[in-house]
């Protein structure tokens, strides 16, 4: 029986890979592992951050509810040094998978919502960071 945490969270990246809203802006850079210090690593990215997995029952069924974080990155020049393009991107990430209907390989996506968007600046003050983070609930098949 596959897990439903990795079901939903496959069926997530390969959305955002399939959305031309977040390609546009990230191309192919939408990672899991996060790349680390890897010098080939270019501004702007999308990484999976952390996941919290919850039971979550229902009568008959089990079920999770899977809270799930995606990160954005970037820093340079241009829109890229401000804030301005980590807020498309993680406006993009958000539009992308909130409320979507996704089938799962081997269980059930009941809802997925868009929770929250965080935008700092690392310290350091030269790489932008969002954090979007979402709430997805999972039947297992």
């Amino acid at each position: 029986m596959a897990d439903p945490s990795a079901d939903v969270i496959f069926a997530l990246m390969a959305k955002l890979r399939m959305t031309a809203a977040v390609t546009d802006l990230v191309g192919t850079s939408i990672y899991d592992p996060p790349p680390q210090d890897d010098p080939s690593v270019k501004s702007p990215y999308i990484s999976l951050g952390p996941t919290d997995i919850r039971r979550d029952d229902v009568t008959c069924e089990g079920g999770q509810s899977v809270f799930i974080q995606f990160d954005v990155w970037a820093w340079g020049a241009g829109i890229a040094k401000s804030s301005v393009l980590v807020r498309r991107i993680s406006d993009a990430v958000a539009e992308a998978l909130h409320d979507q209907v996704l089938t799962l390989p081997a269980n059930r996506l009941s809802n997925i919502e868009h929770r929250s968007t965080e935008i700092m600046r690392d310290p350091g003050g030269i790489i932008n960071h969002g954090v979007v983070q979402f709430w997805a609930s999972v039947q297992r098949a």
